[in-house]
């Protein structure tokens, strides 16, 4: 305990005496947060422009990269959700209390306002956690020739339009769903093609190996 109080006394004091390194240490880690959110939003759109390249380019990225471009992107897309449908109730309060002569409390439109829009965010990150969990085991069902850890990086992938778009608006969710439908459909195809090739190889260095067992003992015998 002492140990680790005389640790945050250091640090308190270090920040103290060098108020510039700690910003730039601040603004270090912001950039390099920023950077990475941009790194998301960029293999996003790539997704959408042509998924079967980023399909077959999925292995080349750890689940570990992928799942947290993922989480940043449902952040992101909840957060603008929550910030568009708290600023769509103002204006359009403010419009029928200028234009149309309704009195309207605005303090409680602004409670009003943020429940909606904080429930709103709590349920992108339902959807994009649990939903998502429950929807990797209904399909898992259906595909068990992939990986599960591959399934989840290929429905990572899919989910790119409805994060990057869903958040304008709710009435294009059905659209956006049958994208990212149509997106699962290609990864899943595309990762069944590259491990049929990966079993083909597999198989054909087995028969390699075995002929080449049988005429070395071929040989022994004629020996």
């Amino acid at each position: 305990m002492l140990e680790s109080f005389r640790d945050r006394i250091k640090i308190i004091n270090f920040i103290q005496l060098n108020p510039t390194h700690s910003k730039y240490l601040y603004i270090k880690h912001k950039s390099q947060v920023t950077m990475t959110l941009k790194s998301a939003i960029i293999q996003g759109f790539r997704t959408l422009a042509n998924p079967e390249r980023e399909f077959e380019n999925i292995n080349k990225r750890s689940l570990e990269k992928i799942l947290e471009d993922y989480i940043k992107l449902l952040l992101a897309s909840g957060l603008l959700a929550a910030v568009i449908a708290f600023i769509f109730i103002l204006i359009n309060s403010t419009y029928l209390n200028l234009f149309r002569g309704i009195n309207i409390d605005y303090w409680r439109l602004i409670n009003y306002s943020a429940g909606i829009s904080g429930s709103l965010f709590f349920f992108y990150l339902f959807a994009g956690t649990f939903l998502f969990f429950l929807l990797s085991l209904i399909i898992r069902i259906f595909v068990r020739r992939i990986k599960y850890t591959r399934l989840i990086s290929v429905l990572c992938y899919s989910l790119s339009p409805i994060l990057l778009i869903g958040w304008i608006s709710n009435k294009l969710i059905l659209a956006l769903g049958i994208w990212s439908a149509f997106l699962l459909i290609v990864g899943i195809r595309q990762t069944l093609k590259e491990e049929g090739k990966i079993s083909d190889k597999s198989s054909s260095k087995i028969r390699g190996k075995s002929s080449g067992k049988g005429k070395s003992s071929r040989k022994r015998i004629k020996r």
